[in-house]
C-alpha cells in the first residue's frame, strides 16, 4: 500500500497561525526554534523528545507563503494535518513508498526499472556493490530518472538498509522498496497534485505510471498534468466552506428539510445574486 515517506508543502498563512494549528493537531507535542535553511528566514520544529514530527519555515526571500515538511514516519500525519487545515495548498515535493518483501523482488524490481531507463531515456544511478552481487550485505539502490524533473524513483533494499542504520542483523534481505519522489515544476502543478492519494502519484509521469504496472500488476490510467488546471479562489473558497461547515448544513437538512435550508441560503445571498 502505497504511504508518503517525505511530504513538503506551503500555505498561504502566518507562522502566527500555522503553529498553534498544527500543534492542535500533535497531542503532548512541543515547539522549539531551529535554523532555517533554503533561503527561509526562521524555522521551527514540533517534537516530542528526540522525534521531530514537522518542521515549518518561513519569511526571508521566500514570500508569504509558510512551509511545512514532514520526513520519514511521520510524513502520513504530517500530510493529513497540512490537507486537513489548509485544503488549498501548494505541494513542492512528496515521495510516495511501496514495500515489497519476497524471494527475487530485487531483481524483478530493478531489471524492469533498467528496461525503462532504455525505453525512456533516463538516467541511472547505481549505489552500493553491484558487482559482487553485494556480498557484504549493505544494500544496493538503483536510481532512475532526474531530481529536478516531476519524477524520480529510488529501488533500494530498505531490509539492508534498516540494519546497516540500526547496526543490528538483517532480518529481512528481502524487503525492497520503490520510492518514488514528486516535485511539481511550477505553482499550477502543485496546486493540484496536493490533493491526490498516494497511490495516484504514480500515475503523474508516464513511465513512472509504467513502472507502477509491476507493482500493482495492472494498468493505471495516467494523469495528464497539462489538461490540469488549478481551481479558481471561489471554487477553493467554496470547497473550503462545505469542508468546514457541511456538517452544520447536514443538520439543518435533517431538522428542517433541503427547501428550508436552500431558501435561506437564497435569503442570504439575495443581495449578490441581483449583483
Amino acid at each position: 500500500m502505497s504511504s508518503f515517506d517525505y511530504y513538503q508543502a506551503s500555505v498561504n498563512a502566518s507562522p502566527e497561525h500555522v503553529i498553534p494549528a498544527l500543534l492542535e493537531q500533535y497531542p503532548h507535542a512541543s515547539v522549539d526554534h531551529e535554523k532555517a535553511t533554503n533561503g527561509y528566514e526562521r524555522a521551527s520544529v514540533i517534537h516530542r523528545g528526540d522525534n521531530k514530527l514537522c518542521r515549518i519555515q518561513w519569511g526571508g526571500n521566500t514570500g508569504d507563503m509558510t512551509q511545512i515538511r514532514g520526513t520519514g514516519e511521520n510524513s502520513p500525519q504530517c500530510a493529513q494535518a497540512i490537507r486537513l487545515l489548509w485544503p488549498s495548498h501548494r505541494l513542492q515535493r512528496a515521495d510516495i513508498a511501496e514495500d515489497y518483501s519476497e524471494p527475487g523482488v530485487w531483481e524483478t524490481m530493478t531489471e524492469y526499472g533498467l528496461n525503462l531507463a532504455e525505453q525512456f531515456a533516463l538516467k541511472i544511478d547505481q549505489r552500493g556493490d553491484w558487482n559482487r552481487d553485494d556480498i557484504q550485505g549493505k544494500g544496493r539502490t538503483l536510481y532512475l530518472g532526474s531530481r529536478q524533473s516531476l519524477a524520480y524513483l529510488r529501488i533500494y533494499e530498505k531490509g539492508k538498509e534498516k540494519a546497516v542504520r540500526s547496526g543490528g542483523e538483517v532480518t529481512d534481505p528481502d524487503h525492497v522498496r520503490a520510492e518514488a519522489e514528486i516535485k511539481p515544476q511550477n505553482k499550477v502543478q502543485g496546486y493540484a497534485l496536493a490533493s491526490l492519494e498516494p497511490r495516484d502519484y504514480w500515475r503523474c509521469s508516464p513511465w513512472l505510471n509504467q513502472y507502477s504496472t509491476i507493482l500493482f500488476l495492472q494498468n493505471m490510467e495516467r494523469i495528464r498534468l497539462w489538461n490540469v488546471t488549478k481551481q479558481s479562489n471561489d471554487d477553493l473558497a467554496f470547497a473550503y466552506m462545505l469542508k468546514q461547515y457541511g456538517a452544520v448544513i447536514a443538520r439543518q437538512i435533517a431538522a428542517n428539510g433541503q427547501d428550508y435550508v436552500m431558501s435561506k441560503m437564497i435569503e442570504a445571498t439575495e443581495d449578490q445574486l441581483r449583483k
